[in-house]
């Protein structure tokens, strides 16, 4: 270990949840740029509720005070400014909402991420 190798220090509190939402947003990014002519689905339901769906599983607020948690509506929003420019936030935020309120936002469950993990392990 050189002294310049600073990666053991840790960072916490607001510095911590700073990089995780900004490595939510960059895989999420990532994946909506994967798509095909995602340019021309900005208001695609489909779309969103596949974003909506990456965050609930990239992003847990569970037992964490207020003041730590992270704005997924917000995440969204943001990562749709990055994409697509001027969008219409009230728009999004109320087709979350819609999502939300109608059981389309879920969270993958253990079973599926053990197995998707464990196949993608073996196909390498």
């Amino acid at each position: 270990m050189s002294v310049f190798d600073v990666d053991f220090i840790q960072t916490s509190n607001k510095l911590k949840n700073i990089e995780k939402k900004n490595k939510v947003i960059r895989t999420l990014k990532e994946k909506i740029e994967a798509l095909p002519d995602y340019r021309n689905l900005n208001n695609n339901p489909e779309v969103m509720n596949f974003a909506c769906n990456i965050i609930e599983h990239l992003i847990d607020n569970k037992n964490k005070k207020d003041k730590d948690k992270i704005n997924k509506k917000q995440v969204l929003i943001e990562v749709y400014k990055i994409i697509y420019g001027n969008i219409n936030e009230q728009m999004i935020s109320d087709f979350i909402d819609f999502l939300h309120d109608n059981g389309r936002i879920k969270k993958a469950d253990l079973f599926s991420v053990i197995s998707h993990n464990f196949l993608k392990f073996f196909r390498k």
